[in-house]
């Protein structure tokens, strides 16, 4: 697993989950995967790039909803 990345999630609302990833260099053509147990592929996020700039910094989301899912 990559320096930084985190399996940390926590609920924040019914079945909403969600995690944070601090960057610490900057890049580009980066990408935000998730792939869960049982999953044949990951989802993933467009490319974005990281740098110093906070005024063009931006928030990368990535959602996965799967109606035929169902948890007791």
């Amino acid at each position: 697993m990559k320096s930084g990345v985190t399996t940390d999630w926590k609920e924040t609302a019914d079945g909403v989950y969600k995690a944070t990833y601090t960057a610490y260099t900057k890049g580009s053509g980066l990408t935000a995967k998730l792939l869960m147990q049982n999953w044949n592929e990951d989802l993933h996020t467009a490319g974005f790039i990281i740098d110093a700039n906070p005024q063009s910094a931006k928030i990368a989301t990535l959602s996965a909803s799967n109606n035929g899912v169902l948890a007791n």
